[in-house]
């Protein structure tokens, strides 16, 4: 996934247009995003915790769910809103095409009705948060709190 989705989009993005990760939603961390993604944790782990996950269980669902939730937004909000943008410079536009190629395109392997009910609305959501903030990583935590809420 890291290859897929991150290096060879990056390398290609920086080759065409020179691209720096900043244009692509690669910030610095802010103390204050540290302390909301631990304040999502504790509130994530405990409600996991009452549903009766197993800790081991959650610990290995956690490094998947962060490795994806960062690899497919670098690729489908970072790499792939930058060339939308590039094509046409439309926020709506670009966050519905975004969302469609995410939704039907990454999940093609999905049934195709997890997709419109589930997948869909949720990337709307977070192509509304990158266009707005053009910033990965607040997209890169609900992508991340999502998942995890759904395992």
């Amino acid at each position: 996934m890291t290859v897929g989705f991150i290096l060879f989009p990056y390398s290609y993005l920086k080759k065409l247009y020179q691209v720096k990760r900043e244009e692509l939603g690669v910030r610095s961390v802010q103390y204050l995003e540290i302390i909301i993604g631990c304040i999502t944790l504790i509130f994530l782990y405990s409600y996991l915790f009452s549903k009766g996950i197993d800790f081991q269980v959650l610990i290995l669902s956690t490094v998947q769910m962060c490795i994806v939730a960062v690899t497919e937004e670098f690729w489908a909000r970072g790499a792939m809103c930058y060339i939308i943008r590039k094509l046409y410079n439309r926020a709506w536009f670009v966050v519905l095409l975004s969302s469609i190629c995410f939704a039907f395109v990454t999940h093609m392997n999905e049934p195709f009705m997890d997709n419109v009910l589930y997948r869909l609305p949720g990337s709307i959501v977070m192509g509304v948060i990158y266009v707005k903030t053009n910033n990965l990583r607040y997209t890169v935590l609900f992508h991340f709190t999502y998942n995890l809420l759904n395992i």
